[in-house]
């Protein structure tokens, strides 16, 4: 499990950056892939791996004090698996759920244009990723997995951190298949 904890943190850098998109949320991207035979209706039970978590960041508070992410997404996801019938066990789980989330350590810079300029400036911009991950509990090896990244919001409010949340993961859970 340590291995998969270090490849969980790893894809989440790996998926710090992100593209634009055309709604209110339009810089919060998800993608997700699937192993070609994976049906969610395959499956029975359930398990959350232990160390699914929100990783902490070096920015400053991305979370509002009063909001736990953690409980959301796993609330979120909770219910997606409750609405296909699968049932959470303590031990042997056919389907072993995951996720980690954070903020890139590093500086990420975005190009703006200033249109009253004729110079560029440059705006550090830190991303965030959220990865859910499922995995086989036979076989231990990841079936589906959802990542989502976003531009970070600097102290925002619990009803912006929760919307903006639910957007992401919800966008995830509707790439799973049935």
């Amino acid at each position: 499990m340590k291995t998969l904890k270090f490849t969980l943190i790893a894809l989440a850098a790996l998926f710090m950056l992100g593209c634009n998109s055309g709604s209110e949320f339009k810089d919060i991207q998800v993608t997700a892939d699937h192993d070609p035979d994976f049906k969610l209706k395959n499956y029975a039970t359930y398990a959350w791996l232990g160390s699914a978590e929100i990783i902490g960041s070096d920015y400053g508070q991305w979370e509002p004090p009063n909001f736990d992410a953690d409980s959301e997404i796993r609330f979120l996801i909770d219910d997606k698996l409750r609405d296909h019938n699968l049932k959470p066990v303590k031990e042997t789980p056919d389907l072993i759920v995951a996720f980690v989330g954070g903020v890139d350590v590093v500086n990420v810079l975005d190009v703006k244009k200033n249109p009253d300029m004729n110079e560029i400036d440059l705006k550090q911009v830190p991303k965030g990723a959220l990865v859910i991950v499922f995995i086989d509990g036979r076989s231990g090896e990841p079936v589906w997995i959802g990542e989502a990244t976003a531009n970070v919001q600097y102290a925002p409010d619990e009803k912006t951190a929760k919307k903006r949340l639910d957007y992401a993961v919800q966008k995830m859970l509707k790439k799973i298949p049935d």
